[in-house]
């Protein structure tokens, strides 16, 4: 339920929910693991991950600000460099 799911960032107009934190940390947590990467404090690896997410949107919406348009396939690529 959206009551469960709680605003930990607001970027302009957008949000950023523990939801869309907790997977994208589940995401990375798998990549360090498969590439044999030691894992950073929880914490640490939370905050970055936050940071990050708040820069994407930031970025995103400057880009709709601005008139332009990224498909996903093509911001996917980006993020993976």
């Amino acid at each position: 339920s959206l009551a469960a799911d709680s605003i930990v960032a607001v970027v302009g107009n957008d949000v950023i929910t523990q939801l869309e934190l907790k997977k994208r940390y589940k995401s990375v947590e798998a990549q360090l693991k498969r590439q044999g990467t030691p894992m950073p404090h929880p914490l640490e690896l939370e905050n970055q991950l936050l940071e990050r997410l708040i820069m994407d949107k930031a970025q995103l919406q400057k880009a709709k600000e601005a008139g332009l348009f990224i498909d996903d396939a093509t911001l996917q690529a980006g993020l993976k460099r």
